[in-house]
């Protein structure tokens, strides 16, 4: 269902109350703020939206990396007997869902809530169901939204790769309308991170394609046309599996054209210095060594 996800969201929400608010826990500042809606919307707006400027609204942000409840809760393979009985049943849950049990989903894993572990089997089997949609499409899609101001300097300021923790309900030609327009290109590589939600997966017709939770996108440009931003990003699913991170190459020393390498030369022995020719380094430990390249001891 095309629901709004983020802006206007005030803090007394029933949905954001049963995604975050009913476990105690602090906000993690990546993902969500929490601020006065006269500081982040225009007075028009506000008139508009009936939203008195003295409320707290929330906002939900793009991140650059993956919630740790999120990691600890929702990611990892399903075992068969995990998996879903029906995946329309389960896309229809979503779609469908009694007291828009989608906005729950979607705060919940936009905020990285603790709530997560409630919700994080359905979440995992929804992935899967998205993944194995006969369904795929590729083309742009459109998601209308309003964004208050620390939202849109957020997807403005990306100039790395960046996630949407929350699945993305968009529509081919027939967005929601809001203050911004996101235009999002799915190229066919990256497809398979989408679905088609066709008349036997929801009970709307909406034209709706549904992005799966924390894709990967990156921001292109933002335009203006009839005092509504649309900002255009691009789909770029997620080639990263979870907490990887390179590896720094500072173990493996740089060959030196000039200085012939003596004998002990050894690539995989961390510290080697090819100026003492003696120096016993130590093999290199994948365990111990990694932690100390990364200061995590």
């Amino acid at each position: 269902m095309l629901n709004p996800r983020v802006g206007d969201t005030l803090v007394t929400n029933q949905n954001l109350t049963h995604a975050f608010f009913r476990i105690p826990q602090r906000p993690n500042p990546h993902f969500i703020g929490f601020s006065p809606a006269v500081t982040e919307y225009s007075r028009r707006h506000l008139h508009a939206t009936n939203i008195n400027p003295s409320d707290v609204v929330a906002n939900f942000f793009p991140v650059i990396h993956k919630g740790p409840n999120y990691l600890r809760y929702c990611s990892g393979m399903l075992s068969e007997r995990e998996k879903p009985a029906s995946i329309r049943e389960c896309v229809l849950e979503y779609t469908s869902g009694a007291d828009w049990f989608c906005s729950t989903i979607n705060m919940a894993l936009g905020s990285d809530s603790r709530t997560l572990k409630t919700y994080g089997s359905y979440i995992k089997q929804l992935k899967y169901s998205i993944a194995k949609s006969p369904i795929y499409f590729s083309g742009s899609v459109l998601r209308g939204m309003n964004l208050s101001q620390s939202e849109v300097h957020k997807y403005e300021s990306m100039r790395q790769p960046f996630y949407i923790p929350s699945f993305t309900s968009t529509s081919k030609t027939r967005p929601f309308g809001g203050n911004a327009l996101l235009v999002i290109d799915v190229l066919p590589e990256w497809s398979k991170y989408c679905m088609e939600i066709t008349p036997d997966f929801s009970n709307y017709d909406e034209e709706e394609i549904l992005l799966s939770c924390y894709n990967r996108y990156s921001y292109e440009r933002t335009e203006k046309s009839s005092g509504q931003r649309i900002i255009k990003l691009r789909l770029l699913g997620d080639a990263l599996p979870n907490n990887y991170y390179p590896l720094p190459d500072r173990h493996t020393p740089r060959p030196n054209r000039h200085i012939s390498r003596p004998n002990n030369y050894d690539p995989r022995r961390i510290g080697y210095n090819h100026r003492r020719s003696g120096y016993n380094a130590r093999p290199f430990s994948y365990t111990a060594d990694i932690f100390q390249l990364y200061g995590w001891r």
